[in-house]
């Protein structure tokens, strides 16, 4: 079993890798609920069950709730549903590029209906990047879809990167990016 935070990391950076390489054109989530254990008088979660919290909606009723509230939504259908947003109506382009010595940064290039560039940025750890490219400004979408926007300065952008997916929307048809570790 994983976290609800590993949980839509693993969901998203699937799916991103698959639609910018045109693999398949669409997917769907393994569970929408949680796997509850259905032997005993009151469903509880089996924790030991390697399956007990694949779904991307916490429990089916209250009493099955570990929040009290009946299909509330977990991190995974919240990025997923950001993830759907952001790239509503895009193509991928070019599939998946690996950037730093050991490939620590994957980029995945899509070109949206209104012919702005978008690419998702992600890798297993925390860093910095600059982003080169031929914008005034940049769009960047975290994770859950919150949005900013960030200024160049001399056609750099600093971005920080978490371990989740963060989002970058503009004309950066032809980016070039800088690492801490290159």
């Amino acid at each position: 079993a994983v976290t609800e935070e590993e949980q839509a990391n693993i969901i998203v950076k699937e799916y991103i890798q698959v639609m910018s390489a045109g693999i398949a054109e669409h997917m769907a989530v393994y569970n929408l609920t949680n796997k509850y254990d259905l032997s005993a008088d009151t469903p509880v979660h089996n924790l030991e069950e390697p399956e007990h919290n694949f779904g991307i909606i916490q429990s089916q009723t209250d009493e099955l709730s570990e929040t009290g509230v009946a299909l509330s939504a977990k991190k995974s259908y919240v990025a997923i549903a950001a993830m759907n947003a952001i790239l509503a109506e895009s193509q991928g382009v070019g599939g998946v590029h690996f950037y730093g010595e050991q490939e620590e940064i994957a980029v995945c290039d899509f070109k949206n209906h209104d012919g702005d560039d978008i690419i998702a940025i992600f890798g297993d750890k925390a860093c910095p990047i600059i982003l080169n490219c031929n914008a005034d400004s940049l769009t960047i979408y975290d994770f859950y879809g919150n949005e900013k926007i960030i200024s160049s300065t001399d056609g750099k952008f600093g971005i920080s990167l978490d371990s989740n997916v963060t989002y970058v929307k503009g004309n950066i048809e032809d980016y070039q990016m800088e690492l801490p570790f290159d």
